[in-house]
């Protein structure tokens, strides 16, 4: 196949000290209830310095965030009264949003660099939720006075988690089946139609994890690999399903960078080589190619 390469550097920045990003994956839920505490300085330090990294992502790197903080004057407080989330969200005190640039893999560039914030929130103790049709994105937009092919597809509410969900919080977590995930071998495959065997995917086990456990909106995941084990090559398709609206696309390809994040994370953290390709001749019949993570 030939190829053209869109990742070439190795991810370090975006690495803890630690490695534990499974388990950070694994224990992150969706916050939706908050205890209105503001941020404390040390949390909110080391969340502004992580908006300044480069993550080095796969699909550009261009997108950028901007902290909206109740606590730190009038302008800001109003403009999060102007995120309107129709009540989902309560309590909290503090949101990320998230600003695309108007390219070819904006959308996924938003998931993958968002979602790992969102992941350093988790390490903090913060309480994450993504939130993308339920707010108000012209307001919010016209408040950060966006550049031209710039746009907010998603925010996201950061502070402590309430000790008990809100009713509104817990019947939204209900409609959105937050917690269900699908099987494995719905998710991952050998070959189309054939899912993986254990042996062919235990190499990557912990990372396939990874991708299985990312949030996606509607809890759609929408994510299919082709696990390549002989040429150490992952294959990242999505399920091919457009939404019925322009937004419900949008969100989907936005699941697809948060599902490669979340590979990343972990492949890094198990084995510190290859990169991301896109591949010429990568294709499945009904599906449509995203991206591949090569060198595992």
């Amino acid at each position: 196949m030939g190829k053209t390469s869109l990742f070439n550097t190795p991810m370090t920045e975006t690495q803890p000290a630690s490695s534990q990003w499974l388990e950070i994956i694994d224990r992150r839920k969706s916050c939706r209830t908050f205890d209105s505490r503001p941020l404390r300085p040390e949390d909110r330090r080391i969340l502004e310095q992580c908006l300044t990294l480069n993550f080095r992502s796969p699909f550009g790197g261009t997108s950028r965030f901007r902290l909206l903080d109740l606590d730190t004057g009038r302008k800001d407080r109003e403009s999060i009264r102007r995120l309107d989330t129709y009540g989902v969200i309560k309590g909290a005190s503090c949101f990320l949003a998230g600003i695309m640039q108007d390219q070819a893999w904006g959308p996924e560039d938003m998931g993958f660099c968002m979602e790992t914030v969102l992941l350093h929130a988790e390490r903090l103790g913060l309480g994450t939720c993504w939130l993308g049709a339920t707010f108000r994105s012209r307001l919010i937009a016209e408040y950060l006075g966006l550049s031209e092919g710039e746009s907010i597809p998603a925010v996201s509410p950061l502070g402590y988690p309430a000790a008990k969900e809100s009713a509104t919080g817990s019947l939204f977590k209900i409609a959105a089946r937050s917690a269900r995930r699908r099987p494995p071998d719905t998710l991952f495959f050998s070959q189309p139609g054939r899912p993986s065997s254990d042996a062919e995917a235990e190499p990557y086990r912990h990372a396939l994890e990874a991708v299985r456990m990312a949030p996606s909106s509607r809890n759609g995941q929408p994510w299919r690999l082709v696990v390549d084990e002989k040429a150490g090559i992952i294959h990242f398709f999505s399920n091919g399903k457009t939404g019925r609206r322009v937004s419900e696309t949008l969100m989907r390809r936005i699941d697809m960078g948060i599902a490669a994040c979340h590979f990343e994370l972990v492949i890094r953290d198990l084995n510190g080589e290859g990169g991301w390709e896109r591949l010429d001749g990568a294709a499945v019949p009904g599906w449509t190619y995203f991206i591949s993570r090569v060198g595992v």
